[in-house]
Formats: C-alpha cells, structure tokens, sequence
C-alpha cells in the first residue's frame, strides 16, 4: 500500500497547474518556504468549488437546501484534502513536479498563469452561477 501511494502521480494539468501557482509563491519571503502549501490548498480550493458546483447541480436547488449545509461541504473537503495530500505533499512528491517544469520560460510561465487565473475565476463563477439559478 505504501508503494502505491508514493508511486501515485496526478496528471500532467495538475502537475502545471502546481508548478504555476507554486511559482506565484516562491518569490515572496515569507511564503517560499511553504509556497507548496500555498500551492496544493489553491488547487485543492478550485477543485472544491467546482465539485461543489456539479453536487448543486446534480442534486437541484429544492433537494439541497433540504439538506445540511455541513453534510455536503464537509465529505468534499475531506475527499480533496486526503486526495492532494497524496497527490503533492506525502514523501515531498512537489519537488518531482517543480523539476519537470523547471525548464519552462518566463514567457510560457506567464502565458500558463493566465490561463491558470481564469480556470480558478471560472470554477468560482460556475459555482455561484449554478447556487443563483437552481
């Protein structure tokens, strides 16, 4: 069990999208030493609200406000926090995905950061689109 979950490995969008926002972080002082952290608690808030948003879908507006706010939230969060820690934290797996795309350009950095921005927009809209219209 412990080798399958050191060899686990998320897919390559995921291993970008890591090494973007990480490198949003890893400039300022007081967030290098934690930038991936920072990083994995961003990617993990995005996937939150995005799942979030597909469970109000799938469920409809009526059935959810029937249901505790808490017994939705809490088994996502949990699901995703046990998830990215697997995926980027456990055995310091982040360093692997830093030094695969530590060849990237300030150019293409840049270019990924924008499309980085408008996913997390994105998911955080289709959230509030989808809680307003059900």
């Amino acid at each position: 069990m412990k080798e399958w979950l050191t060899n686990m490995q998320p897919p390559k969008f995921l291993r970008y999208s890591f090494y973007i926002i990480y490198s949003w972080y890893r400039n300022f002082k007081s967030e290098s030493a934690d930038a991936h952290i920072t990083a994995t608690i961003i990617l993990a808030g995005t996937y939150f609200f995005f799942l979030l948003g597909i469970v109000f879908l799938l469920l409809g507006g009526k059935r959810v406000s029937e249901m505790s706010a808490y017994s939705l939230i809490f088994p996502i969060a949990l699901l995703l926090i046990i998830t990215f820690y697997f995926l980027f934290i456990y055995k310091k797996k982040w360093t692997n995905y830093i030094n695969e795309f530590i060849h990237i350009t300030k150019k293409d950095r840049l270019k990924g950061s924008i499309y980085i921005g408008i996913y997390l927009i994105a998911s955080i809209l289709f959230l509030l689109i989808i809680i307003f219209t059900i």
